[in-house]
């Protein structure tokens, strides 16, 4: 089912009521602004005016936009009376496009016209018989003048123009037909049956061939687009003149507020009512708010009808009736229509009580949570709902954030209805229970019933709680609430402590898992000033309180539980550490500079400094130090204590950041300029262009130790990778700190960084590259039908019913390039060669083909031999090899190089053959058939190995064999997996049960020691080899059937392909506690649990090996120390 489809309605169903307005009535509610109510209409001047402007210079404008931001009042009150004022005439034009209508499309744009003109007396030429409109626009005395004299052009004005799709999408020849007639009009092009035969070619010396007396604009939904787009090669004007409607911003729909209720409003009350429909905080407000036209319209117009006469719309009546207005439109919207309707919208399209979520349009027909009627009333009627393109999949939506709110609180009222009908069914059950028994057992049971709804009340209460957490630390890690990673770590892991199972919990794990996978450990510290170094493989942090309690740390050991110094007046300007780690430096904003010896603890030198100091760095002998000062850098001899040379910048701001490469030859600077330069620290001269990319001041850089990269921070709080040759950035900006960094250096070869932050935190980031879990990979435009791994782990590659394989970067889950095309049939199987450079596709066109996995061209002719269709692919493990089996029950062997088949068929099923795989060495063949039998076979001869390997009452789906070579493992569509002896063909203990449907795909971790199951469930399970048992949860994600499952070659992480059309990525160990507690360096303190979580609930250790603090940072309050308790 397409969005087309869907979309299509009858006229009458779109039609909104016109609405008379006043200035006691100046709001048209859901209705669409006639054009004589364009006193009333603001808020669109500029989008009007730019209409006009393409009117003018063209003869063909469109106008797009989502549904319920106004397009039909745009052009009605907005646009209409400026084309008249010019001597334009506008023609509204809602075509009837089905084949049912009486007239066809054009003739129904004539007979408009013709009854506009007349409408509007004006004089103008009557059309000859069966003269169709684009002779009749081109006649040599078409000429059209108003009743009071003047000449008009008219304008067409196609509303609503996707419904030539949507209406005519099962009758595609006659709907092109008049899109070539409308191509035709809008390039000015002479009708190609006009050019046929004497009689026609004597028509057209009577008509203006060049002449262009009218406009044309096209008005539709931006979901249609790509359609539009389709239609360009016939209309190449499409590519010009395009206007997309945005929804308005909070201060223009103020203004128009207030403009149109000016007779209405009370004083004050517009800034709140548009915060009202937009559910903004005014207070609160940090970017352009958006507002949906329609919903203000509809709560402006509401309002009004509720205002007592002689009263104004004020803050009392908003406060009284706002919440009330969007009810009652969500059930007018919903008003007849059955429950699944409001349960799909309640249950699909918002995420908790805050936040808007979407469903694909096919998937829900399909599912039946609503038909294609429903779908158009509420998205072309009631306005409720829109359909909006994301990443090529129409999908379904609320049409504003505001209207969550109003669809949480009728979910809850209606659970909470069916909670109450479920305790009384209990209640009754109990009554009836209780009248059978004993005056005994009456009280036994209401004791059972007492503690049974205790439960349910906890249950009920750690369930809000938990959830609260989870909405609170999703909302600290996308910067909607302070805290800092660290809480929002932590919260998560308590309610997973709070509610183990919980699936909202586990999805929001994984979530902050993918935003922080880049963060490799957290230390709350407490400090407001670091400088870090690294000596061999050690890194040591001197951090520096604000009391002036200095502390010297080995992140790998314990903190230190007293200071090593403590300074009487600190007064920091900028703080370094040597490269030794034995000698530190302060400077103070006076200008003065103190060089410390860390094991005597003891002020070795002061030296003053003329200008200010921003910034300060020891060159790697420790004999020099740099100094940042006002557009200067200053090279200082540290024995002699007199200034070298000076480098100075091309601009006057003041440089923040400075650090020495490890050989000492360069000095990195950073600053107000917000430019990163390269210094010669020798002859003092910048080398090279300054490395751009900061929009804001530099205030922490470091060299990687080979010299090759720069890591630097700004005030705003991220930290920045570059390459020092390029001067490009590496990778994304690192996020997390909610402090400026005030220093940075790089460990590990540069795989890791270390950062220091005014938030007191330290954090230890990895550069390395991470694969992104549980999104899915949006591209195929059909089901995935097979999914395999690079043998390195870093690509992908995917054959879907589209016809098509797609690769795939693992690590970013984006695509590479184009699909590769080339078979004819759906791909049923895909898979790498050993060394990684083809792939191997089979299709059921019947063939197999090879694709070079670099530039994903085809290699060779496609092979061909199979009588039926390909369903599954193999590579030996020597890469000699292939093997296919097929719908014509046989097995075939390839030369991997050379394509051709090798000996006969493989024969013997009884059923298509489903499933193959090469056991480790390469010299058996395991399949699996639709006969319900696998077999074992030998490479080298093609005979079989033994008798069927029987057991399975359904068609055997997928094989695999274990990289050990003890076992085959096979799924069904009897919902099991079996265990076989690889080396006998023996069945091993009973079938491993617990999907709820067939079983698509099987596979085992390169250890063997697990199997990953893909099933018609829509879920995967993971299974322990020797026990058979479960390994946690079901994965749950995926909105169609998993077709297809495979671990990474490392056996890190999972791959998945699904009948919804997307592949998703999973971590293997499915623990997500222990990645999330491995960030962190302890649990909450007892006081934190109770001010976070709640006083109410005894409390529980979040990681189990984390020590719990009774302070919150490692330094704890001044003089108070730090001491642990809890471990």
């Amino acid at each position: 089912m397409t969005v087309e489809q869907v979309s299509s309605s009858l006229q009458s169903m779109n039609t909104q009521i016109p609405v008379a307005l006043s200035p006691q009535s100046p709001w048209s509610g859901l209705a669409a602004y006639e054009e004589e109510a364009h006193d009333y209409f603001y808020g669109r001047k500029e989008e009007a005016a730019e209409l006009l402007r393409m009117i003018r210079l063209s003869g063909l404008t469109m106008l797009y936009g989502k549904s319920g931001l106004g397009k039909t009042s745009l052009l009605q009150a907005g646009l209409y009376p400026l084309l008249r004022a010019e001597h334009f005439f506008p023609i509204h034009l809602r075509i009837d496009f089905r084949p049912s209508a009486p007239y066809p499309p054009l003739e129904q744009v004539l007979q408009k016209l013709l009854g506009a003109l007349t409408g509007a007396n004006a004089d103008f030429p009557t059309p000859n018989e069966n003269e169709g409109l684009w002779r009749y626009l081109h006649r040599r005395d078409l000429e059209i003048w108003s009743s009071d004299n003047y000449l008009l052009k008219p304008v067409l004005v196609f509303d609503q123009f996707e419904e030539i799709f949507s209406q005519g999408e099962h009758y595609p020849e006659q709907t092109q037909l008049t899109l070539n007639a409308l191509a035709d009009l809008i390039e000015n092009r002479i009708p190609q049956e006009l050019t046929i035969g004497d009689k026609h070619r004597q028509t057209l010396s009577k008509l203006d061939l060049q002449a262009q007396r009218y406009r044309i604009v096209l008005s539709f939904r931006e979901d249609f687009l790509p359609e539009i787009e389709n239609w360009k090669e016939q209309a190449p004007s499409l590519l010009r003149n395009r206007l997309r409607l945005l929804p308005m911003f909070r201060e223009r729909a103020i203004e128009a507020v207030k403009a149109a209720g000016a007779e209405v409003l009370a004083e004050g009350v517009a800034e709140p009512l548009v915060d009202f429909v937009g559910n903004l905080e005014a207070s609160k407000l940090k970017s352009l708010p958006i507002i949906e036209p329609v919903l203000l319209s509809l709560c402006c117009y509401q309002l009004n009808q509720r205002r007592l006469p002689n009263h104004k719309i004020d803050i009392e009546l908003l406060q009284q009736a706002g919440q009330d207005i969007l009810q009652d439109f969500y059930h007018e919207a919903l008003a007849g229509m059955p429950e699944t309707v409001s349960e799909f919208i309640e249950t699909h399209l918002i995420q908790g009580s805050r936040y808007r979520s979407s469903y694909p349009v096919d998937q829900a027909l399909q599912d039946k949570f609503l038909t294609e009627e429903q779908l158009t009333r509420l998205t072309s009627q009631h306005r409720l709902l829109r359909i909006d393109q994301q990443l090529g999949i129409n999908r379904i939506e609320l049409i504003h954030d505001r209207l969550v709110g109003v669809v949480s609180q009728v979910r809850d009222e209606r659970l909470k209805k069916l909670e109450i009908e479920k305790i009384r069914a209990k209640e009754k059950e109990r009554q009836r229970q209780l009248a059978l028994s004993t005056a005994l057992e009456k009280q036994a049971a209401a004791e059972d019933l007492a503690a049974e709804r205790l439960k349910e009340t906890k249950l009920a209460q750690r369930e809000s709680i938990s959830l609260r957490l989870v909405s609170e630390s999703l909302d600290i890690t996308n910067g909607l609430r302070p805290g800092g990673d660290e809480r929002a770590l932590l919260q998560l892991l308590a309610a997973k402590q709070i509610t183990p199972n919980h699936r909202k919990v586990d999805a929001a794990l994984i979530d902050l898992m993918n935003k922080r996978v880049t963060t490799d450990k957290i230390w709350n510290i407490g400090a407001a000033w670091f400088a870090i170094t690294q000596v061999q493989d050690k890194t040591y942090v001197l951090a520096l309180s604000n009391e002036g309690k200095c502390y010297f740390w080995d992140p790998s050991e314990a903190w230190p539980s007293e200071p090593f110094l403590t300074l009487s007046d600190p007064n920091i300007a900028a703080l370094a550490i040597s490269n030794d780690s034995l000698q530190f430096a302060i400077a103070d904003h006076n200008g003065e500079i103190q060089i410390w010896h860390r094991s005597t603890k003891s002020r070795v030198k002061t030296f003053k400094n003329l200008q200010p100091i921003f910034s300060i760095s020891f060159s790697p002998n420790g004999q020099q130090l740099a100094i940042g000062s006002k557009g200067v850098i200053q090279l200082w001899d540290l024995a002699s204590g007199t200034m070298l040379h000076e480098m100075a910048n091309s601009q006057d701001g003041a440089i923040r950041a400075i650090a020495f490469s490890s050989d000492g030859l360069e000095i990195v600077s950073g600053g107000e300029d917000k430019r990163l330069t390269v210094w010669n620290s020798q002859t003092g001269r910048a080398v090279g262009e300054p490395i751009r990319g900061h929009s804001n001041t530099i205030l922490s850089v470091a060299f990687s130790a080979d010299g090759t990269q720069i890591v630097s921070s700004g005030e705003d709080k991220l930290l920045r990778l570059w390459d020092r040759q390029t001067g490009t950035q590496r990778i994304d900006s690192l996020r997390g700190h909610e402090g400026i960094i005030t220093s940075v250096a790089f460990i590990e070869n540069a795989q890791q960084i270390v950062s220091g932050s005014r938030d007191g935190t330290i954090r230890l980031w990895s550069t390395r590259d991470h694969p992104i879990i549980d999104t899915p990979l949006l591209g195929h435009e059909d089901m995935v039908t097979s999914v395999a791994y690079s043998p390195d782990g870093k690509k992908i590659v995917s054959g879907s019913d589209d016809k098509t394989l797609r690769l795939w970067n693992a690590w970013t889950a984006q695509p590479l390039d184009e699909p590769l095309q080339g078979h004819e049939g759906t791909i049923n199987g895909v898979v790498y060669s050993p060394d990684g450079s083809r792939i191997v596709s089979g299709a059921s066109d019947g063939t197999l083909r090879f694709w070079d996995a670099q530039t994903g061209l085809p290699i060779g002719e496609p092979l061909k031999g199979h009588l039926e269709g390909v369903e599954t692919v193999a590579y030996s493990p020597d890469g000699k090899l292939v093997a296919s089996g097929s719908k014509d029950k046989t097995i075939r062997l390839w030369n991997a190089y050379t394509g051709k088949q090798e000996g006969e068929p493989l024969s013997g099923h009884e059923e298509m053959v489903r499933s193959v795989a090469f056991s480790p060495d390469g010299k058996v063949i395991v399949s699996g058939s639709y006969d319900h039998t696998l077999q074992r076979w030998e490479v080298a001869t093609g005979n079989k190995l033994g008798s069927p390997m029987e057991g399975h009452t359904g068609h055997v789906v997928s094989v695999a064999v274990s990289p050990d070579g003890q076992y085959i493992a096979s799924g069904s569509k009897d919902k099991t997996i079996r265990l076989w002896d690889a080396q006998t063909g023996e069945s091993i203990n009973e079938p491993i049960q617990g999907h709820e449907a067939r079983i698509n795909s099987v596979a085992f971790s390169p250890d063997s020691q697990r199997i990953i199951s893909g099933s018609h469930d829509m879920t995967l399970r993971l299974w322990d080899v020797k026990t058979g048992l479960p390994v946690g949860d079901p994965l749950s994600g995926h909105l169609g059937a998993v077709t297809s499952a495979v671990f990474s070659p490392d056996g890190s992480h999972i791959l998945s392909g699904s009948a919804d059309k997307t592949l998703r990525l999973w971590m293997a160990n499915t623990d997500w506690v222990d990645e999330l507690c491995n960030k962190l360096t302890r649990n909450m303190s007892h006081t934190e649990w109770q001010e976070w979580v709640s006083p109410n609930i005894k409390y529980r250790k979040q990681c189990p090996n984390l020590p719990i603090y009774e302070s919150n940072t490692l330094i704890g309050e001044p003089d108070k120390g730090f001491t642990e308790k809890g471990r």
